[in-house]
């Protein structure tokens, strides 16, 4: 079933913990799974994509709270 799982890129959390699939949301699910099978010379795109959302993110928090 392990190499089944591996050979078809499928998120092995869901298998074999269902309770983490459950508290995520169905879209946080899918940027998960492909992140997974995203080539490892394309994660540095990904994760300035990513510290630019939460930087975002951070920004509208500070200008809330002023």
């Amino acid at each position: 079933m392990i190499q089944l799982i591996k050979v078809c890129g499928l998120p092995v959390e869901r298998y074999f913990n269902p309770e983490i699939m459950r508290e995520e949301s169905a879209q946080r699910q899918r940027v998960s799974h492909k992140l997974k099978l995203c080539p490892e010379q394309y994660l540095p795109i990904i994760e300035g994509a990513i510290d630019g959302a939460l930087k975002m993110e951070q920004t509208a928090k500070q200008k809330e709270d002023a």
